[in-house]
């Protein structure tokens, strides 16, 4: 089960374990990928986001702000569109850009919030 796995991922990433965190929340992704959930998906995709946002290896944000990207597109897609999980996801995204000074990029993600 995809949540079990997420369940797994939030252990380690409390825990200061990123590997091991990395790891699970990867798995929590196949699975709810694997059984079409797009809710789940959504969720783990976000979370697997913010693991790599928290790993200090090579590409490791570059591949965290794609995934929040595709987070924030799951949420548009299939769900209400500007509802407070995708807002918050757009706001973490934000946040992310501004803390690696992409200031455009974040003034871009600004303007694109309708």
């Amino acid at each position: 089960n995809a949540y079990i796995h997420l369940m797994i991922a939030q252990y380690y990433r409390e825990n200061n374990n990123v590997s091991d965190a990395l790891k699970s929340a990867k798995q929590a992704l196949e699975v709810a990928n694997q059984f079409e959930d797009f809710s789940m998906q959504a969720d783990a995709s976000r979370y697997l986001a913010e693991c790599y946002l928290d790993s200090p290896g090579h590409g490791c944000v570059d591949e965290g702000l794609l995934l929040l990207r595709k987070t924030i597109a799951l949420y548009t897609t299939h769900f209400s569109g500007l509802d407070t999980a995708t807002l918050s996801t757009n706001d973490l995204l934000i946040n992310a850009l501004i803390k690696q000074e992409m200031y455009d990029e974040a003034m871009e993600e600004l303007k694109a919030i309708k």
